[in-house]
């Protein structure tokens, strides 16, 4: 994210989040809400990413 790209902070993200489990799992779900917030929710970016987790979540 440091280096302003929004979708590939959120794809590596979302990623930990559908590769990892337990609490490793929860810790990158966590990190993801905090980029929701960092990023900004009006953001097209932060609206996919949130469609996506919900999919990898249930």
């Amino acid at each position: 994210l440091a280096l302003g790209d929004v979708n590939a902070a959120l794809g590596r993200a979302l990623e930990a989040v559908r590769t990892h489990q337990g609490e490793e799992r929860e810790s990158a779900r966590l990190r993801l809400l905090e980029l929701f917030e960092i990023i900004g929710a009006t953001s097209p970016e932060v609206a996919q990413a949130r469609r996506r987790l919900a999919s990898l979540l249930y």
